[in-house]
């Protein structure tokens, strides 16, 4: 009994050794650099530079005025509704009252005005139909994941999220005053042809 014990515990150090060898083994490959005479960029330094998906749509055009305008102002209120829960945990664990730091007067004119119909929007379309436009928007903009990351998760067709993105932004924009609503109808129609377009081609 007491060999088999050893035994077992044996393999299971011989299998945690190995998982940290390989893990050790593929950190050093990205730190590696490309070319060898250690001159190159590393593969992690190169994955870190490339552009995001954001990036590339604004590169393509895909991005209009009025949506890198919606943008910007959505990326600065979240940046501050980070802050003010950052701030009120803090305050909280050193056991003062959890009150949230105040807003820049801009940013919380943006937040109440625009940002909070605009997200109450997209969060009910979340429960009703289980649109995943919110939730798409943050993490291309806010945690720079890519689109097909987005399309995979919620288990779409791929473009799916771009086109949820860009929808999203002009929507924003829409609320603002800084786009027609009629733009949202140009760009829904945009991407049914596009749907349309995959699948002839599939």
């Amino acid at each position: 009994m007491t060999i088999a014990i050893e035994s077992d515990r044996s393999a299971r150090r011989a299998a945690s050794a190995k998982v940290d060898a390989d893990r050790a083994k593929a950190i050093k490959k990205l730190l590696r650099p490309v070319r060898g005479d250690d001159s190159g960029p590393t593969p992690l330094t190169r994955i870190k530079h490339q552009p995001s998906s954001f990036e590339r749509m604004l590169s393509s055009r895909e991005i209009t005025g009025e949506m890198l305008q919606a943008a910007q102002e959505i990326e600065a209120v979240y940046a501050a509704l980070c802050g003010q829960l950052m701030v009120r945990g803090f305050r909280v664990e050193r056991g003062s009252r959890g009150e949230a730091a105040p807003m820049a007067e801009r940013v919380a004119f943006a937040h109440a005005k625009r940002f909070k119909p605009w997200a109450d929007a997209l969060s009910r379309r979340k429960v009703l139909h289980g649109d995943p436009t919110l939730a798409c928007i943050v993490a291309v903009l806010v945690d720079r994941d890519s689109c097909t990351n987005c399309d995979r998760r919620h288990r779409m067709a791929s473009g799916k999220s771009k086109y949820l993105v860009r929808r999203g932004l002009l929507e924003y924009a829409v609320v603002a005053g800084w786009a027609r609503a009629d733009l949202l109808a140009k760009l829904d129609n945009e991407h049914s042809k596009f749907v349309v377009k995959s699948r002839s081609l599939t």
